[in-house]
C-alpha cells in the first residue's frame, strides 16, 4: 500500500510533500499536537482496543482539530472474523460517541452513514452492514486575560 501511495503521489507531482509512516492506530509514531485533523475509514472494528484509537487520534490533534471515524454498526456477520479479521462486530453508536467525548472531544457526532458496507463470504454469504461517521473537535484553551 506504501508503495501505491508513492505512485499516486508523483503521478500529482506532490512526491516530497507527503511523509508516509508504518504504525499502529492504538499507539500513532506521531507527536502529540501534530495534526489538523485525522481522518480514520473502518479502522476501529480492527483495533484490540478500540477506545484506546480514539485517544490517540485525539492525542496526536493540535487544539481546535477535527477527528472523524466511519465504521460498521453493530451487527452479527461473525464469518468477518475470520475472513476479514475483524475483531469487532461494529459498535454500539451511543458507545462510540461516550468514548469521543472522554476522549475530551467537543461538538461530537455520531450519525448514520446513508451507505452500507457490503460484502460476500468466500461461502457466498452476503453481508450489508450499517456504516456511522462519528466526529469531534479537539478545543482550544480558553484565553485567560
Amino acid at each position: 500500500m506504501l508503495e501505491k501511495a508513492e505512485d499516486n503521489l508523483s503521478k500529482l507531482a506532490l512526491h516530497g510533500s507527503v511523509e508516509f509512516r508504518v504504525g499502529d492506530v492504538e499507539n500513532i509514531p506521531v507527536q502529540s499536537d501534530f495534526a489538523d485533523a485525522v481522518v480514520g475509514n473502518m479502522i476501529l472494528h480492527h483495533c484490540a482496543k478500540p477506545k484506546q484509537a480514539v485517544l490517540e487520534m485525539t492525542r496526536i490533534l493540535k487544539e481546535g482539530g477535527r477527528v472523524a471515524v466511519a465504521d460498521l454498526e453493530k451487527h452479527n456477520e461473525r464469518w468477518l472474523r475470520e475472513e476479514m479479521a475483524d475483531k469487532w462486530l461494529g459498535f454500539d453508536l451511543a458507545k462510540v460517541k461516550k468514548w469521543f467525548q472522554d476522549a475530551g472531544l467537543e461538538s461530537v457526532k455520531v450519525e448514520l452513514a446513508r451507505t452500507k458496507c457490503c460484502g460476500i463470504s468466500l461461502h457466498g454469504r452476503k453481508a450489508e452492514i450499517g456504516i456511522f461517521v462519528a466526529s469531534g473537535s479537539k478545543p482550544k484553551p480558553i484565553a485567560r486575560l
